[in-house]
């Protein structure tokens, strides 16, 4: 029998560690003798805004990869938009499988960015809810594929000091 995700249903493979549909984390029950394996769903909580404010000035936003390959890679969002996806042609090139060619883009929106997907395969999430189009907030973390990104805003309410 196939292990699937809890919340979406898809299939996971044996060295998933989080639902690349979804982005639901997944964990072993090293207590249970079969060796099942449960979706955990109980992180459900607000994400904390991570200290990747240094360095931003009044009105800049940016995208900091939180999983991932590029660990702490910041792009800064500029212009009308940014592309994102697994094509080098992308403008924020995510390079993995779980990750459409053109998934999505970051469209700026009065003085914030929405981010809107493209119709992609594994769909683009907002804190943990499949979304079409997303305002995004500063702290909000948007999973796509297997990366998960946190945008963030600096404003006079989250300004580094």
């Amino acid at each position: 029998m196939n292990d699937v995700c809890v919340r979406c249903g898809r299939p996971l493979e044996p060295e998933d560690r989080f639902c690349s549909a979804c982005g639901t984390p997944r964990v072993r029950d090293d207590d249970d003798p079969t060796g099942v394996v449960v979706v955990d769903d109980r992180d459900t909580g607000p994400i904390p805004v991570v200290e990747g404010m240094s360095g931003l000035t009044r009105g800049m936003s940016v995208i900091v990869v939180q999983r991932g390959p590029e660990i702490g890679q910041r792009f800064e969002l500029s212009g009308d938009r940014l592309t994102v996806g697994r094509s080098a042609d992308a403008d924020i090139m995510l390079d993995d499988v779980t990750v459409s060619r053109h998934h999505a883009e970051f469209v700026a929106d009065g003085d914030g960015w929405a981010l809107v997907d493209m119709g992609s395969l594994n769909g683009s999430y907002v804190n943990r809810q499949s979304v079409e189009r997303h305002l995004l907030t500063t702290g909000d973390m948007i999973q796509i594929g297997k990366f998960r990104l946190q945008y963030l805003h600096a404003d006079e309410d989250h300004l580094a000091e």
